[in-house]
């Protein structure tokens, strides 16, 4: 049976990767939109986010669950938890990149918003 402290922690680490992933979508808008990086072809509201973000944030957080991120860790080094973050993300960004690849434009300009994502 897990402890309070063990609940406690993984509640708020949960938080937190909750707040990073939403964190990451708003500054992936602001180059879309916002800064003029991104080239848009059509303005689309924030509001019209709250959907993808939902879903998006599900999906980060079943991604950590199935790489073991939420598993104690201690008896691994800050290393070793490091780089199983790095390939979640790399592996979790590089199905994002396929699912939304179009085959007649592979690198339009836009996909700048997605690398941005990935360093976020």
């Amino acid at each position: 049976m897990p402890k309070r402290g063990q609940i406690a922690e993984k509640g708020a680490l949960f938080i937190v990767d909750l707040f990073g992933i939403n964190l990451s979508l708003l500054v992936a808008y602001w180059m879309r939109f916002e800064s003029g990086v991104g080239v848009s072809r059509r303005f689309i509201p924030l509001a019209a986010y709250a959907m993808p973000a939902t879903v998006i944030s599900c999906y980060w957080v079943l991604l950590f669950l199935f790489f073991g991120m939420y598993r104690a860790w201690k008896f691994q080094s800050r290393f070793d938890e490091v780089i199983a973050i790095g390939k979640a993300v790399a592996f979790g960004v590089m199905v994002f990149f396929f699912l939304t690849l179009d085959a007649a434009h592979p690198l339009p300009k836009t996909r700048v918003v997605l690398l941005t994502y990935w360093i976020r």
